[in-house]
């Protein structure tokens, strides 16, 4: 089985998760839903992309990120009318607050925004798109990564460390020719968090991304790995590991999971 031509955090993070999950997300390529909670992401990007890229602060307010906001919303991209309604006040309040509170310490020059990059590290191509990089007065460099999906008191959501070192890595090897000086993740819930990681953490955490491709790319099994999680997963009636599994057989598992009958074939 041929492995991918350039890893992402993004498709390392299914990896880690779950090599069945990948399996059936890169390798077979089934189809899979979109989540509204996803779509709201799409679009809280796509605001403060063009807000940023448009200048900023320099040239705008947080009233044209939500008006960016409001005319890219397509009520046919949810899965009713009434989800539309309630994503659309959620993140129009989600980006208020949050170019509120950035307003009053704006970034310095913006350098980078959703910008692609790649670079080969020992062997492994990388890649990913950097949310945001900024360059402050004071000379430091700082990466700002989104997330719409939880907040500061949630704690890290998984893989973060591992897309975040990835990012690093990406950007030292950019024309910018340096990894940032500060990492913060920007919970559009909960406001912003500095991740203070040493140069030693950093290089760990970046050593498991590349640990990571090269088990992947020798893989040609793809074992499921049943978890709490799979509960969320799109491919469970794919899997037949997960529709063997009892509730008390599931790392993680708080109270009983429902499961279907297993196919005959995986």
């Amino acid at each position: 089985m041929h492995p991918p031509r350039s890893y992402s955090p993004s498709l390392l993070g299914v990896y880690q998760r779950c090599p069945r999950r990948y399996y059936h997300q890169y390798v077979v390529r089934v189809p899979r839903r979109t989540h509204d909670s996803q779509v709201v992401g799409i679009n809280l990007h796509g605001a403060l992309e063009v807000f940023y890229r448009q200048g900023g602060f320099r040239t705008g307010s947080p009233a044209t990120a939500i008006a960016q906001l409001e005319s890219a919303w397509a009520d046919t991209d949810f899965s009713s009318p009434e989800a539309s309604a309630a994503a659309r006040r959620d993140a129009v309040t989600m980006l208020a607050a949050y170019l509120d509170a950035e307003a009053a310490a704006p970034p310095g020059e913006t350098l980078m925004v959703e910008q692609r990059l790649k670079a080969t590290v020992e062997g492994i191509p990388l890649r990913g798109i950097v949310d945001r990089v900024d360059r402050q007065a004071n000379g430091e460099l700082v990466l700002v990564d989104y997330k719409s999906g939880h907040s500061d008191a949630q704690g890290l959501p998984p893989g973060t460390l591992l897309q975040l070192a990835v990012y690093r890595q990406l950007i030292a090897r950019s024309a910018l020719g340096q990894p940032p000086d500060r990492v913060v993740l920007a919970s559009l819930r909960g406001g912003n968090r500095d991740i203070m990681l040493s140069a030693q953490a950093w290089d760990e955490a970046l050593q498991q991304a590349l640990d990571l491709a090269r088990q992947l790319a020798a893989d040609d099994d793809f074992v499921a790995r049943p978890a709490a999680s799979c509960v969320f997963c799109d491919y469970q009636h794919r899997c037949v590991p997960w529709l063997q599994t009892t509730a008390a057989e599931l790392p993680g598992a708080e109270g009983p999971v429902v499961t279907a009958e297993a196919p005959s074939q995986s």
